[in-house]
């Protein structure tokens, strides 16, 4: 198990938000279908991510199960006040004040397909993702504490992916790739990966080679993706997910590159941005599209205010709620 911080975790991190952020603007400023697809695997990254970084705090909840109402308390205050107020903003200028609302709130939109008359909150499904795992997955570590954690990963995973195979006819691309209880395996590739990191991480060479030969694969799988339905998006959805893990790998493998205390900063503000960044980032986009403006309405100025914007959240309002969190009594 890693205990350790790594500033390579914190770069693929701040990768991945603004991977979602640019992917999003070039889609749908610049209506290229190409980088929406893109996007698709930069929030894979941050499922695996999530459950890398939390496996000691689950295994925490595994040999003892009195330490799950602290893990609650710090996943919630990480992620449910600035949720709420990305929700009431994206509620406001969408003008969606109903009954979808609450099925926003409470993370369900996402429950069965087409439960919602207007998907206005769109980035939110992973959000429902990750709080569902929060919610789900230490209670399942309870229930079975007499198997080993990582092979109730194996089976979580394995029962989900099931499902999703059995179902793939059953259900539509998007629901298959965003569908809340159908992609919880996701986070669990993330914990399954921490227990086998101190094996893997050693074959750097290995590791870096598959990766690159992964990524070939993904982009080359774009056609196959845009052009048939069902099972290929399934098979889509591992391949996003084992890309995920091999980057996981790689990025970890790059600790000796990030030397100084510059880089190291520098890798560590965008890491703490990356939520601020993919909760608002099209608001921002709406209001400069709206503007109209040909010297707003730009990539260059698009991420300056969305840095700007998400530096400010942080310090001002997600920092002193993340100070508030209980601690475990062994930290």
């Amino acid at each position: 198990m890693h205990h350790r911080k790594f500033y390579g975790l914190d770069l693929l991190r701040g990768i991945a938000g603004y991977g979602v952020a640019i992917t999003h603007y070039l889609y749908f400023v610049q209506k290229s279908i190409n980088f929406e697809y893109y996007s698709f695997l930069f929030v894979e990254i941050f499922f695996v991510l999530s459950g890398f970084v939390l496996s000691n705090q689950l295994i925490k909840i595994y040999k003892e199960k009195k330490n799950i109402k602290t893990f609650y308390l710090r996943r919630w205050f990480r992620t449910i006040p600035l949720y709420l107020v990305a929700l009431i903003f994206y509620t406001a200028i969408s003008n969606n004040f109903n009954f979808d609302f609450f099925k926003f709130l409470f993370f369900v939109q996402k429950a069965i397909p087409n439960f919602v008359d207007n998907d206005y909150f769109m980035v939110a499904w992973s959000l429902s993702i990750e709080e569902f795992f929060y919610l789900i997955f230490p209670i399942y570590l309870i229930i079975f504490n007499k198997i080993k954690p990582y092979k109730l990963a194996i089976y979580f995973i394995i029962i989900l992916s099931l499902v999703k195979i059995i179902n793939h006819e059953n259900f539509s691309n998007d629901f298959l790739r965003t569908g809340t209880f159908l992609r919880l395996d996701s986070i669990a590739f993330g914990f399954l990966l921490s227990f086998y990191y101190t094996r893997l991480v050693n074959f750097k060479k290995i590791i870096i080679f598959l990766t690159s030969i992964l990524i070939i694969i993904f982009i080359n799988y774009k056609n196959i993706f845009f052009n048939n339905s069902g099972i290929f998006t399934v098979y889509f959805i591992f391949l996003s997910q084992i890309l995920s893990m091999f980057l996981v790998l790689t990025f970890s493998n790059i600790e000796f590159l990030i030397r100084g205390e510059i880089f190291k900063n520098i890798c560590n503000t965008l890491a703490t941005q990356t939520y601020s960044v993919y909760l608002f980032h099209l608001i921002i986009m709406h209001f400069l599209i709206i503007s109209n403006n040909f010297l707003i309405n730009n990539l260059v100025v698009y991420i300056g205010i969305l840095f700007t914007v998400s530096t400010v959240i942080f310090k001002y309002f997600e920092k002193p709620i993340l100070l508030l969190r209980p601690k475990y009594k062994d930290e």
